[in-house]
């Protein structure tokens, strides 16, 4: 089940990007959200933080904030995603 969570976070974040790159602004809302809310239920907060703030760089339409949230998303979710691993194994 967490795999699952996983791989439809990383599968969304796909989407994020390439709506960045089209300059979509409005497909960041729903993608956004669902991250936020497969994050809070894996406890990965700082994921889920960083979710909203991308829908609310995009929504306010700044291809560099998006861009710059966007990232931290991508780093959090790393993080995130090493957190599950390693707790997994102990």
């Amino acid at each position: 089940m967490i795999c699952r969570a996983l791989e439809d976070i990383a599968l969304r974040l796909d989407r994020l990007q390439a709506a960045r790159l089209a300059g979509a602004f409005e497909e960041f809302d729903s993608s956004s959200r669902r991250i936020a809310v497969i994050a809070e239920g894996l406890g990965l907060s700082d994921v889920a933080s960083a979710a909203r703030h991308v829908g609310n760089a995009a929504a306010s339409q700044s291809a560099v904030a998006v861009a710059a949230t966007l990232a931290r998303l991508e780093r959090s979710f790393d993080v995130g995603i090493s957190a599950v691993w390693d707790a997994q194994w102990m």
